[in-house]
C-alpha cells in the first residue's frame, strides 16, 4: 500500500522573518534583567520597548477581527505608538517574553487565511509587508535591547534583505520621487544584494532582478535599521563606513532620505 504523501507547507511571504525574530526577540527578553535600562536613542526602558512590540501584534489582531485602526487616519505616527504603549501595563522583560510568543503565533495564524490585500491595519501593509515590517521591528528594537543590557543578538543579513524587500514599497514617498529614473543596488552585509528603483516615478523592486545599476550601496544592518527611524542619518552612515556607496551615481544615496522617509516612531529622543 503506497504512503501518504505529506502536505505541501504554503510559504507565505513574511512568515519565516516574523516567527524566527519573534523566537529571538523573546529570548533576549529573557536575558534582559529587569526592564528598567533606558534603550539607546530612546526615551523608553526595555520594558517598555518589550510592550510596544507585544502591543503591536495585539493591535494588528484586533483590527483584523473588525475594530477601527488606531492609525486609520494618521499612517505612521509617533502618538499613536505611545498611546498604544500606554494601554499595555506590563513591563517584565520575562513575561512580555511569553506574551510576544503567544501573541504572535496567534498573529500568524491569523493572517495565514489573508489574501494578500490592504488590511487597514496601518498605512497600506498587506499580509505579506505586515508580516515584514514586524520582523524588521524585532531587528530594530533588538539591537538596542542588547545594547542597552549587554547581551548578543544577531540579526540575520539575508532574513533582513527579505523582509525589507515586501516593505519598501510601503514607505515611499511619490512626491519626492516625481520623475525619477534610476536603478539601486542595496546589500546588507552578509546578505544576497536587493535591487530596487523608480522609472519615471513609479517604484519597483525585484527579486534578483539584472537592470544597469545606477548607485550600488553596502549597509552596516543595525545602523540602517534605526537610520529607519531616523536615529542614524545617511550621512553619518556614510562617515563612519556603515554604508558606502559606488557605482555610476553613487550620490543618489543621499537622496534616499526623501525617497524613502524614515518611519516615525514612538519613544524616539529628540536632542
Amino acid at each position: 500500500m503506497a504512503q501518504a504523501s505529506a502536505p505541501r507547507i504554503t510559504q507565505r511571504p513574511g512568515e519565516t522573518e516574523m516567527r524566527d525574530m519573534a523566537r529571538r526577540f523573546a529570548d533576549l527578553l529573557r536575558r534582559a534583567g529587569d526592564g528598567t535600562a533606558r534603550v539607546p536613542g530612546m526615551r523608553w526602558t526595555v520594558g517598555e520597548v518589550g510592550a510596544h512590540v507585544v502591543q503591536s501584534a495585539i493591535h494588528a489582531r484586533e483590527v483584523l477581527d473588525g475594530t477601527r485602526s488606531a492609525y486609520a487616519d494618521t499612517g505612521f505616527d509617533a502618538a499613536v505608538d505611545e498611546r498604544l504603549l500606554a494601554a499595555q501595563p506590563e513591563r517584565d522583560p520575562g513575561r512580555l517574553a511569553d506574551m510576544v510568543e503567544t501573541e504572535y503565533d496567534a498573529l500568524a495564524e491569523t493572517l495565514a487565511g489573508r489574501i494578500e490585500e490592504v488590511l487597514g491595519v496601518i498605512s497600506d501593509l498587506t499580509p505579506s509587508s505586515l508580516r515584514a515590517i514586524l520582523a524588521l521591528d524585532f531587528m530594530l528594537h533588538g539591537t538596542q535591547i542588547a545594547e542597552a543590557v549587554g547581551q548578543p543578538y544577531q540579526v540575520p543579513p539575508q532574513q533582513m534583505r527579505d523582509a525589507a524587500a515586501l516593505v519598501l514599497p510601503t514607505l515611499v514617498d511619490a512626491r519626492a520621487a516625481a520623475g525619477l529614473t534610476a536603478t539601486f543596488s542595496l546589500r546588507f552585509r552578509g546578505a544576497t544584494p536587493l535591487l530596487y528603483g523608480w522609472d519615471g516615478g513609479a517604484f519597483w523592486v525585484e527579486d534578483g532582478g539584472r537592470r544597469p545599476v545606477d548607485c550600488r550601496m553596502s549597509a552596516d544592518c543595525r545602523a540602517f535599521l534605526l537610520q529607519g527611524i531616523g536615529l542614524y542619518p545617511v550621512w553619518k552612515m556614510a562617515l563612519t563606513g556603515k554604508m558606502v556607496s559606488y557605482g555610476r551615481r553613487p550620490w543618489l544615496s543621499f537622496r534616499l532620505p526623501a525617497l524613502l522617509p524614515a518611519v516615525p516612531h514612538g519613544g524616539v529622543a529628540r536632542n
